[in-house]
């Protein structure tokens, strides 16, 4: 059985498409490739429970948007 691929277009500001692009290029990947990868393992990431260690992405982002402000990471608050 043949798999269709869907063609997508998508807008993003280029800010995010500049860290996507070199993402990709850090892990040897295709743009495209990096932004499959990062969605699956998005959906992947519904269905896992944090407790015992916290996802190095989750942290990146936190300080990322957070960088002035202390950050406690308590693992069992992050679960839901």
């Amino acid at each position: 059985m043949r798999k269709f691929i869907n063609p997508l277009a998508v807008r993003m500001p280029t800010e995010l498409h500049d860290r996507v692009r070199n993402a990709a290029k850090e892990s040897g990947r295709s743009l495209n490739s990096e932004l499959i990868a990062r969605l699956e393992r998005s959906f992947s990431s519904e269905n896992q429970s944090l407790s015992g260690y916290a996802d190095a992405d989750l942290i990146r982002e936190i300080l990322i948007r957070h960088p002035n402000e202390p950050v406690l990471i308590q693992i069992g608050k992050l679960e839901k």
